[in-house]
């Protein structure tokens, strides 16, 4: 005859070696959510009208209209062309998709280029173009 095996498990009394258990922790604290800002908290000069027409946010404030383009977002910019000419001149933004995005510009204007860090949120500006006129104001 074999011999039997004994196939129960421990009691719990029998305790294995000893672990020391943890203690619970006291509850994490949450941090208090600010609520975001809603239209009418904000000051009257930062009030505006949302319109979209496509993929494209226009939001008109009193004194200015932001045009955002989405429809070129996640594009990967190859060069930016500036071209002047007395009766039509336009900025080209060409992307590696061999797609560009032109801007056509009508006489009168001065552009000054310029390009910022936006990583810390104060519009640190990394290099300043001199100011490019139009054929129509130069001197």
């Amino acid at each position: 005859m074999a011999a039997s095996q004994n196939i129960r498990s421990r009691s719990r009394a029998q305790s294995r070696a000893s672990k020391p258990r943890k203690q619970p922790s006291a509850p994490k604290r949450q941090k208090a959510k600010e609520p975001a800002p809603t239209k009418e908290s904000l000051p009257p000069s930062l009030h505006y009208i949302e319109t979209k027409r496509g993929k494209t946010t226009i939001r008109s404030y009193d004194s200015r209209h932001v045009y955002r383009l989405e429809e070129v977002k996640g594009k990967v910019v190859d060069r930016v062309e500036i071209f002047l000419a007395a009766e039509d001149s336009s900025i080209v933004v060409r992307f590696r998709d061999q797609t560009s995005l032109g801007i056509g510009v009508e006489p009168g204007f001065t552009l000054i280029p310029q390009h910022y860090d936006l990583k810390t949120g104060d519009f640190r500006s990394i290099r300043r173009w001199r100011p490019i006129r139009s054929l129509s104001h130069r001197v």
